[in-house]
């Protein structure tokens, strides 16, 4: 699709004023020195709405112990 929108006059890939990709990536690494009462999720949810706009099309949040069996690791 990309190749057939390239060949409009109309759009100007690359260009200040033509079409560009935005996304935002926000992620949590806790290595042990959180206090045990840190709701986690919470603060990825904190993160993501700090992003604003981007990525409004799709959105994803997955928080895991880290264990061997885990499959997001």
């Amino acid at each position: 699709m990309a190749e057939s929108l390239a060949n409009d006059d109309k759009l100007n890939f690359g260009g200040e004023s033509g079409m560009r990709e935005a996304c935002g990536l926000f992620g949590v690494v806790s290595t042990g020195n959180w206090r045990p009462d840190t709701n986690l999720s919470h603060v990825i949810h904190l993160g993501l709405v700090g992003l604003q706009h981007r990525g409004q099309e799709s959105a994803g949040m997955v928080t895991t112990m880290g264990g061997p069996e885990d499959p997001f690791v």
